[in-house]
């Protein structure tokens, strides 16, 4: 699987190098197989983080909600988001919670770029799309995040 990477909110510095660097194998040793099955891919990859020490699904609130991301190592959030466009959104927000209330320094998140993405659907979240959007609302999201946009 091929990647390109973008920083928001000076992420590069925030995110640990070995973090990145696992994140990076993985998803370079990743192969993409036809007929394309997202949930394979998805486990895939998040197998390979948990044997690194990636948790499971982690609350943002653990007392009041079953709002959750999907992996966190140390301080650092990872969200992983192969569906529509409009799940992004709340996984920025969750983001944002867990970095304004310190559970997290930075974070990472995993999306499709959009030739892949209009492969798995329509309106699937896409890397293009989310870093013009972050570029816009810098002054709300300010959470650093590291966001690898995936290919086939």
């Amino acid at each position: 699987m091929q990647f390109d990477t973008y920083n928001h909110q000076n992420a590069l510095k925030l995110v640990p190098s070995t973090f990145q660097q696992e994140v990076i194998t993985i998803l370079s040793s990743t192969p993409v197989r036809k007929p394309l099955n997202t949930q394979k891919i998805r486990e895939s990859i998040l197998s390979k983080l948990h044997d690194l020490g990636w948790s499971d699904e982690v609350r943002v609130d653990p007392k009041n909600s079953k709002i959750d991301i999907t992996s966190m190592r140390k301080d650092v959030g990872l969200c992983f988001q192969t569906g529509n466009m409009s799940r992004l959104y709340a996984d920025l927000l969750k983001l944002q919670t867990l970095y304004a209330d310190s559970k997290i320094a930075a974070s990472i998140c995993v999306v499709p770029k959009r030739s892949f993405a209009k492969l798995l659907g329509q309106n699937i979240v896409n890397y293009e799309r989310l870093t013009r959007e972050l570029a816009i609302f810098s002054k709300t999201i300010s959470v650093p995040i590291l966001i690898y946009g995936i290919q086939e």
